[in-house]
């Protein structure tokens, strides 16, 4: 329940952040950052740890910490990264364990949903 919520009162919505907590988009973020560099020519792969650690901050601070002494100019390469990201395929197993099946769930119990995507976006472009 949310903290706007009234004691006793059901909640209609649910807002969920989807990069790490309803799907495991550290593997996505590799895989772009690592297409980015290869394109470069640059062999580098991007440590899953690193990206694991710097998936709550994202933005700029994200991709230098990723991209390590590749990346040139963070404001650049986070452009790149979404424009790459934004085409890139999502695997089909990307969700964590649970959770399309509980979401369904919610859905068919009336729970309506949104996720904090663009909200994270709109707070990247605020930093």
């Amino acid at each position: 329940m949310c903290a706007t919520q009234p004691i006793g009162k059901t909640p209609r919505h649910i807002l969920f952040d989807l990069d790490g907590t309803l799907v495991d988009s550290v593997r996505i973020t590799c895989a772009v950052i690592d297409a980015m560099l290869a394109a470069r020519g640059i062999i580098f792969r991007a440590d899953p740890a690193v990206a694991r650690a710097m998936d709550a901050i994202g933005g700029e601070a994200m991709i230098a910490a990723v991209m390590g002494p590749h990346c040139r100019d963070p404001k650049q390469e986070i452009a790149e990264f979404r424009a790459r990201h934004a085409v890139a395929a999502t695997p089909a197993d990307l969700a964590f364990s649970g959770v399309p099946d509980g979401l369904a769930a919610r859905a068919a119990g009336g729970l309506g949903r949104a996720l904090q995507m663009l909200a994270d976006r709109v707070f990247d472009a605020m930093k």
